[in-house]
Order: C-alpha cells, then sequence, then structure tokens
C-alpha cells in the first residue's frame, strides 16, 4: 500500500522543525511509501539530499557548463568536465555535510532508481550551499544508497498535510477500532505479562539484569537509554504488541536517525531527549553525524537480550529472534562500506623508523620527551614496542595487572592475557593465553618497570590510565597514539592506527611460518586466535605454555632503530604527575577496578 492512512494523519514531530530526514525515516513519519515519495521527487515535486563526507571538488557557476539532451537518468543534460577540463571560472573548493542534488538530476535520478530497481546510484554534482547558480563537482562521484537519500522535513511536512486534509473522519475512525482489535487479539495470546508496557519490562530488566551484571552506574545508564530509545521513537507499547516489524521498523528507520555522540548534542542544543535534539540539529541547520552502524548494532543487540530475558515469565515467544545477529546494515550497504572502507595497514619500515626514533626511545625519558607542553607517559614508551613483538591488542595491553607478568620455573617472562577482574574484556575466549616478552622488552627494563611500580604501591601496569565504560582503559593510548602518527606525517584514514602494530608482528609471524620456523599455530595461540578448528582441537588441545613459544617469539626482528633503556625514575616521576592530573572522583584512583571484584 502506498499510503498508511492512520501515520497521514497523524504525523510526526520531527517533520514540523526545518532539516533533513533519510527516505525511510520520511516514510514511515509521513505514512507515505518509499516508492511514492521516489515518484514525487521524480515529477520535480520533492527535492533530494544526501549526506556526504568532506569532498575535494570544484565550484563551477551554471552558466559555464554545456548541457546535452537530458535523458532518463542523465545527470540533468549537464556536460561535467574532467578535474583537468575545469573552465577558467572554477574554483577549488572541500564540501561536506547534507548537500543537495540539482533538481534536474534529482529528477533523473529518481526517474532512474524507480524504472529500474536500483539500490545504489551515483551522485557526480550537487547545488552549491547558497549559491544556485553554481553547482559543486567532487573530483569522484559518490555512490549511495537509494534509502540513503534524504528529504526535506519541510517539503515531507507540507505534502502530508495536503494528503491528510483528503482523509475523511469516517475512514479514520474504521481504521482506529480495526488497529485496536488486532492489537488486543494479539496481546491477549502473547504471554502472561503481554499487556505490561515496555517500560515496565525495561525497569525490570534494569533492575534484575543490567544491576547485577555490570559494576559501572554510567555504563547501566549508557544500556538502558539505549534500549529506552525503543520508547522514545515507537511509544511505550504492549510487550504482545511488539513483533518482528516493528522492531525491523524501529531498526531500520528510527535508529538510523539518532545523533551520534547523543549527550553532546543535548549539551550544545540544550535539549533532552532523542526527539527534540533531532529538531534543533534540523532547525540549526548544522551537519551532525548519526549513530555509527556499530553503535546502532549495539543498541538492537541490548533489545534482544530484553526480549530473550523476558521468556516464558513474561512472554511466550521471542518477537527479535529474527534481529539477532543481523547487522543493521543492508547487503547493499555493506557492499558498499566494503569497497570504500579504508583497511587497516601494517607500518612500512620507514614509519616504523620514524616511530621509534622518537626522543622517548631515544633517551629512555618521559617526562621531557614532548617539551613544556605535553608530557609523555610510559604508555607510550612500552605499549608500541610490546604490540609490535607479539601483536597484543592495545584493550589486552592497557588492562593488564602487575600480577599478570609471570616467571616461569625454566625463567622465562611472559604476560598472562585473561580477564580476572569484572571491568575487564577480553574479544573473546580464545584471546586468553601467555604471550612470552620479547627480548627488546626485556633488555628495555620492562621487568625492572614493573618490579618498581610494584614497589611503590601500584597494581597495574599502567596506572597512569583511567578506565571508563565504553573503551576501558585504552582511551586515552588511542588518542595519544592517533597525535603521535599525524605528528609525523601519517594518513588519519583509518589505514594507520595501533592495531597497526599487531598487523606487524602477524605479517612476520606469517612469514616465518612460510619459511618453516614458526608452526602456524603457535603464530595463532601468540596472537589469541583460535588454535584451529574441529573436535580434537576445541576438545583435547591443551595451550601452550610461554616456554614453549618464547623462542618463536624471539624469531621477531624489526630492525629498529636502538631503544634506551627505560629510565625509572623518571617513569615513576611520569606515573604521579599524570595521576596527579586526573579530575574528579579519578583522582587518587588509579586502579579504577576494585580488588573486591576479584574472582
Amino acid at each position: 500500500m502506498s499510503i498508511d492512512v492512520l501515520r497521514l494523519v497523524d504525523g510526526s514531530p520531527i517533520l514540523t522543525g526545518e532539516g533533513w530526514v533519510p527516505l525511510p525515516a520520511a516514510s514511515d513519519m509521513s505514512g507515505i511509501s518509499q516508492k511514492q515519495l521516489l515518484r514525487l521527487a521524480a515529477s520535480g515535486g520533492l527535492g533530494l539530499w544526501c549526506r556526504v563526507p568532506r569532498l575535494a571538488g570544484y565550484l563551477v557557476p551554471t552558466c559555464d557548463l554545456e548541457f546535452d539532451t537530458p535523458s532518463l537518468g542523465a545527470i540533468g543534460g549537464l556536460v561535467l568536465p574532467s578535474p583537468a577540463e575545469m573552465p577558467e571560472s572554477a574554483t577549488e573548493s572541500i564540501l561536506g555535510g547534507v548537500l543537495e542534488i540539482p533538481m534536474t538530476d534529482s529528477i533523473g535520478i529518481a526517474s532512474a532508481a524507480l524504472a529500474e530497481d536500483l539500490d545504489v546510484v551515483e551522485i557526480v554534482a550537487f547545488q552549491a550551499p547558497k549559491q544556485p547558480n553554481k553547482v559543486f563537482i567532487p573530483n569522484e562521484g559518490v555512490r549511495i544508497l537509494v534509502t540513503s537519500f534524504e528529504l526535506s522535513t519541510v517539503e515531507v511536512e507540507n505534502i502530508r498535510q495536503r494528503w491528510a486534509e483528503k482523509v475523511t473522519p469516517e475512514e479514520i475512525g474504521r481504521l482506529q477500532e480495526q488497529q485496536k482489535a488486532e492489537a488486543h487479539k494479539e496481546v491477549t495470546t502473547a504471554g502472561k505479562k503481554a499487556s505490561h508496557r515496555f517500560s515496565d519490562a525495561l525497569e525490570a530488566f534494569t533492575r534484575e539484569v543490567l544491576n547485577d551484571k555490570i559494576t559501572q552506574p554510567k555504563e547501566i545508564e549508557r544500556q538502558r537509554r539505549g534500549i529506552a530509545l525503543f520508547v522514545e521513537f515507537m511509544g511505550d507499547m504492549k510487550l504482545g504488541e511488539i513483533d518482528g516489524d516493528v522492531l525491523r521498523t524501529f531498526r531500520d528507520v528510527h535508529l538510523a536517525t539518532v545523533p551520534g555522540r547523543l549527550n553532546h548534542a543535548e549539551a550544545k542544543f540544550k535539549t533532552k531527549g532523542v526527539k527534540p535534539t533531532i529538531a534543533a540539529i534540523n532547525a540549526s541547520g548544522q551537519s551532525w553525524s548519526i549513530l555509527s552502524a556499530e553503535e546502532r548494532d549495539l543498541r538492537i543487540t541490548w533489545i534482544c537480550r530484553m526480549f530473550r530475558w523476558l521468556q516464558p515469565d513474561w512472554l511466550n515467544s521471542d518477537p527479535s529472534i529474527s534481529l539477532r545477529g543481523v547487522s543493521v546494515l543492508t547487503k547493499s550497504e555493506r557492499k558498499i562500506e566494503d569497497q570504500t572502507k579504508q583497511r587497516r595497514t601494517p607500518f612500512t619500515q620507514a614509519e616504523l623508523t620514524s616511530i621509534f626514533s622518537q626522543q622517548w626511545f631515544v633517551s629512555g625519558k618521559v617526562t621531557d620527551a614532548l617539551g613544556p607542553n605535553r608530557k609523555c607517559r610510559p604508555f607510550e614508551y612500552w605499549l608500541p614496542l610490546m604490540a609490535l613483538h607479539a601483536g597484543e591488542r592495545i584493550g589486552e595491553l592497557c588492562q593488564l595487572q602487575l600480577a599478570d607478568v609471570k616467571q616461569t620455573k625454566a625463567g622465562i617472562w611472559f604476560l598472562h592475557i585473561h580477564e580476572i577482574l569484572k571491568g575487564m574484556s577480553l574479544k573473546n575466549t580464545s584471546s586468553t593465553r601467555m604471550v612470552p616478552l620479547h627480548p627488546i622488552l626485556i633488555q628495555a627494563g620492562f621487568v625492572e618497570w614493573c618490579e618498581r611500580l610494584r614497589q611503590e604501591g601500584y597494581q597495574r601496569v599502567f596506572p597512569e590510565l583511567s578506565w571508563e565504560p565504553v573503551t576501558r582503559y585504552a582511551k586515552e593510548p588511542k588518542r595519544a597514539t592517533s597525535e603521535m602518527l599525524e605528528k609525523l606525517g601519517m594518513p588519519r584514514d583509518g589505514t594507520k592506527v595501533f592495531h597497526s602494530f599487531r598487523h606487524n608482528a602477524n605479517n612476520a609471524l606469517i612469514r616465518l611460518s612460510d619459511s618453516n620456523q614458526v608452526p602456524d599455530r603457535i603464530r595463532l595461540r601468540v596472537l589469541g586466535h583460535k588454535a584451529g578448528d574441529g573436535v580434537n582441537i576445541e576438545h583435547y588441545f591443551n595451550d601452550y605454555e610461554a616456554d614453549e613459544t618464547t623462542g618463536f617469539v624471539a624469531k621477531l626482528d624489526f630492525d629498529l632503530p636502538p631503544i634506551a633503556h627505560f629510565n625509572m625514575d623518571d617513569g615513576i616521576k611520569s606515573v604521579q604527575d599524570a595521576l596527579a592530573r586526573k579530575k574528579g572522583r579519578r583522582r587518587n584512583q588509579e586502579d579504577m577496578v576494585l580488588n573486591a571484584n576479584q574472582n
């Protein structure tokens, strides 16, 4: 059906503000189907916009472009020159955010999308913001999903109001009675507490599950609020009225409109709640990123967990079962993401030389390594060395306790990577392992440094790091690494990050495995992967001891510049300075996970 009459009549408060919403959201809020909205665009009755990252290109006066005969799907009849053939009047520019597709283009694009049932289209020109006589031509076309088109809330609301005026009161009453009857029938057969509201279930789930399983109040509130997004968009529905279609509408339509960094947006626009914040962002005309696909997946996972817990005491069946483990991205979206995503890559030899030629590696001192305005900390010396020479993940290293730095009876020093305290986290069960320390770490004084920390009364290998619920101890190291790599001139496009050290370690171990110097199964276990597949590995394999793998880890050689021995006194001073800079409740709390939580 092209129109959901009751939705058409009810409308949505989001449409009453100025701004843009994605095509699926515009359809759900207005009751007008996506195809019908595209037909309006194809007839020139509705503009199309799209949200794009910052793009390099040219601003060109329309009068300096040649026109060809428009055809179905053509770019408005404009003949667009390549970057090398731009007219003299063109000026280089970088634009991003929500950009309008020229009306002549949107007519052709919408027509083609309907006629050919396209999932993906390519946009090669945009209307220049606030310059009606110019177009912006990016250096490369932008491929987007048809469902990623954004529509003006004002235009959609005007159309909705005109169409809603034609609906008679008799038709509205009939449809409302039909809706009530269907909802009552579903509720009475769904379960003992199917008539309870979503908010009732969330309150019970928070009290009995979240409060029991999660130690940090901030994380409890983050998950509770993430689940409560359902109520903000769908209303406080009775549990028995919620089915897979309702949940998919929430996931595919509404969740895709939630602003990223919602707390920041609320603080900036002085709002409370998602809908008022979206309306405020739209009214401001500012471009604000939406919640990432990973964060949307996480919120759906939380909702699925709650519905699974509701059985059988509340509901007879789980309406979320079809959403479990399914990404918010469609197959087409995943394809585009795979094509455009910048893959993490290992550091080149020149880049490794640049990284390990920095002052703190040359002198072994961290307090004066960056000058008077920015103090280096011990983790900036140790983490890159450790990750490069065994491939540990950043989270695994940052949460290490001094008790995890151990020695075998044969005298081999190793890191015991595991989850022993609440608040610690590993990627999966295969991540638990014993990783021998590389000779370079021993020579640089890592064991001595850990002993000095014990003498000073610390419990963690990196006491200067603070815990927070999302990235745990890794937030500051990630930020510092990005800052360091940018200073060294490496691209900040996601290809070079801390995880690149792990890529270097993996690639080196693969080459040693290819030359029969390191068994591949040992490579997998050193990196925290499964030793292999099959029942024999899964049920009968006893993991390698550090004594068995130390000789293989020692084979890793990256031809680094000389690394100075770490200055212990200087390191302790740096830790003390870092702890003194902690603010609020974190001051004087170097161990953010209490010993009382120890298993």
